[in-house]
């Protein structure tokens, strides 16, 4: 049997499990990183203004929405909404949101590109609900395409402490599955 690491809460894996085994193949949780939301804090003026909000993930789109909630603030009707893929679009449905826009690839910085090249009209505001680190800031390229940039940092990545037993498990004939770059450098760090 091919045994499959995946850097995810077993919570997390429910659907994949019952496919894997149907495959023969046994997946391992490896939680190597968990989410902590950030109390941010955002004018109602900003909200009120927003013509796009983007995520590039499940976990931005529910720090995001619960803390707005908490604030008491309303998302703009006219405020259009960008997801990276259908995890975080699945999210964004949770929230009773529709998603206006997905890349053709399932990666942050194309979600950005693709947007850039073939929807901004130039002369709006748009939002980055993201995570405190991240691989590709919009900044520069919102910027240069004459959009108003607002980046608002809602969670962070932490490391989860995990056994070196379910580490030293793993064999080489085994493989391992990061689904995010902090997952593989808390990995090595391990």
């Amino acid at each position: 049997m091919t045994r499959l690491a995946i850097t995810r809460k077993p919570e997390q894996l429910d659907n994949i499990i019952q496919t894997a085994r149907m495959r023969d193949v046994e997946i391992i949780p490896l939680p190597l990183l968990d989410c902590e939301y950030i109390k941010f804090n955002v004018d109602d003026d900003v909200m009120n203004r927003l013509n796009w909000l983007f995520f590039t993930s499940a976990n931005g789109v529910r720090s995001f929405f619960d803390r707005l909630n908490e604030l008491n603030i309303p998302l703009s009707d006219r405020t259009k909404i960008g997801a990276v893929g259908k995890k975080t679009t699945v999210a964004i449905h949770e929230y009773g949101y529709d998603v206006d826009f997905t890349p053709s690839e399932s990666y942050g910085k194309s979600l950005f590109l693709e947007f850039v090249t073939n929807i901004a009209a130039g002369n709006e505001n748009v939002m980055f609900a993201r995570a405190e680190k991240i691989v590709y800031d919009p900044e520069y390229l919102f910027n240069l395409a004459g959009l108003r940039y607002y980046s608002i940092i809602c969670y962070k990545t932490t490391e989860n402490e995990i056994p070196a037993g379910n580490i030293n498990s793993l064999t080489t004939s085994d493989f391992i599955l990061f689904t995010a770059p902090s997952a593989v450098r808390s990995y090595y760090k391990l």
